[in-house]
């Protein structure tokens, strides 16, 4: 059993099935009374990946549990999505892509792609 105290820093996988209540995901431990534990509720499951609580609002325990079960870690992603939106846009404009991201290629013609060739 994974328990995790009201002041830990990191926290084991929370899956998709976590409002399942399986005896092998993480449980929050009662400040004072050691023999108690609780799941997270969906608003600390959003929390600890760092998701905008309002994507949860209003959706059932089981639902958000597993929408957010399903989800990545929301910082890094929104990062790389900003990171390939101004290389492409750089791309497109024919500028130079931003400091640290690969300058695109030329697209090929269709008939140039391996997919596209005649057998």
């Amino acid at each position: 059993m994974q328990t995790f105290g009201p002041d830990a820093t990191s926290i084991a996988t929370v899956t998709r099935a976590y409002a399942k209540v399986r005896s092998t995901d993480p449980k929050v431990q009662h400040p004072t009374q050691a023999g108690l534990l609780r799941q997270l509720t969906p608003v600390e499951h959003a929390r600890v990946k760092g998701i905008p609580e309002k994507l949860v609002a209003g959706l059932s325990v089981t639902r958000a549990h597993e929408m957010l079960g399903q989800s990545v870690l929301y910082a890094p992603f929104v990062a790389l999505g900003e990171r390939m939106g101004g290389a492409l846009r750089a791309w497109h404009d024919g500028r130079e892509a931003p400091r640290g991201v690969a300058r695109l290629p030329a697209i090929l013609p269709v008939e140039d792609l391996p997919l596209f060739a005649a057998a």
